[in-house]
């Protein structure tokens, strides 16, 4: 959601050193193209952006897309990947899921043929978790943030298309 790619740029920034943090999302009319061209200037950075950057868009060289999100459905999932490995270049793209939605693996190899592979985490992603509430505390904005960004992806979450898998029970 928009509001997510808001908190997830601003946490980013705050937690990652020495590199370009960027955010696209389909609020920003006015401002989506200029930093669209900025972006594809860059040698390396991130790029934090909603399905508004999923279809269409040539950035050269992507090396990850990383969807923290499920996309609603398969084929927005496939376009979501699409964005790397452009034009004869290797790239790669990772979900991240919750044990219970691991059944989303099954469908899109079903649905979309998808060859997908497990990625054992190098370290606990609850290492992290300290380092986001002394964010939160310490920067009210990166707070209030969190906290639409939160609210956002639960009604999201609430209306994806495979409530099957994507419960909020």
């Amino acid at each position: 959601t928009c509001a997510c790619v808001e908190y997830y740029g601003a946490a980013l920034d705050a937690l990652v050193k020495n590199v370009r943090i960027m955010c696209i999302h389909g609020k920003m009319k006015h401002k989506r193209n200029k930093i669209f061209i900025e972006f594809r200037q860059l040698q390396s950075g991130i790029l934090v952006c909603t399905d508004v950057m999923a279809r269409g868009i040539d950035i050269p060289e992507v090396d990850w897309v990383l969807q923290y999100d499920p996309a609603n459905n398969a084929s927005a999932f496939v376009h979501r990947c699409g964005r790397t490995a452009r034009i004869g270049h290797r790239g790669s793209a990772l979900v991240f899921l919750l044990p219970m939605e691991m059944a989303y693996v099954n469908f899109l190899s079903i649905n979309q043929k998808c060859p997908m592979e497990e990625m054992k985490l190098l370290k606990d992603p609850a290492d992290v978790l300290p380092k986001l509430k002394r964010l939160a505390v310490s920067d009210r904005a990166i707070f209030e943030k969190g906290m639409k960004a939160f609210v956002s992806f639960i009604q999201s979450y609430a209306k994806h298309d495979c409530s099957l898998i994507f419960r909020l029970k």
